[in-house]
């Protein structure tokens, strides 16, 4: 999990998740943009015995972010706070999977089922399920992130975006 840490973002979720499932290591990656609010939260995790679950990375370099998508199973969101969803696409060009909430501006760069998941918000049931199925099978995580890595590197990599740029730019001063 990436994100700037914050009130509304709903860390606090996520222990329902590895609650439910024992065996999950979560790295909660990204700065918490109050202090106060980190402490409450581990706070909860100690009380909820969750520590050996999910680990507080916090704030990384961009190539430590990069380095920590490549590595990952499974990137998730279960906040749908109706962005783009950054964090989907960074982990496809990495090569990795995700399961996000539906309806993230990324859910039109990507097909459900195939790149990665599309979930509601907050349904625990269905993604404990996709959670479980990921980690029980990594080969098929690491297709699906190679058929999302594709989609990335054909269609949304710097230079493709400065192409289009550059032909835009074209367009509109002839």
């Amino acid at each position: 999990m990436a994100t700037a840490w914050k009130r509304g973002k709903n860390p606090e979720y996520i222990l329902e998740i590895a609650k439910n499932i024992p065996n999950i290591k979560i790295k909660m990656v990204g700065i918490w943009l109050e202090q106060a609010y980190r402490e409450e939260f581990e706070v909860l995790r100690k009380e909820k015995n969750l520590i050996n679950q999910i680990e507080i990375v916090g704030e990384v370099t961009e190539d430590e972010l990069s380095n920590a998508y490549s590595r990952a199973m499974v990137v998730l969101q279960t906040n749908d706070d109706r962005g783009f969803g950054m964090p989907a696409l960074e982990a496809a060009g990495r090569g990795t999977t995700f399961i996000i909430p539906k309806g993230q501006g990324v859910c039109k760069l990507f097909e459900n089922n195939k790149d990665g998941y599309y979930t509601k918000e907050k349904d625990t049931k269905k993604i404990v399920k996709l959670l479980k199925e990921i980690m029980g099978n990594p080969e098929k995580a690491t297709s699906m992130g190679a058929t999302a890595w594709n989609k990335v590197k054909e269609n949304y990599s710097w230079e493709k975006h400065a192409i289009a740029l550059s032909d835009e730019i074209i367009q509109i001063t002839k």
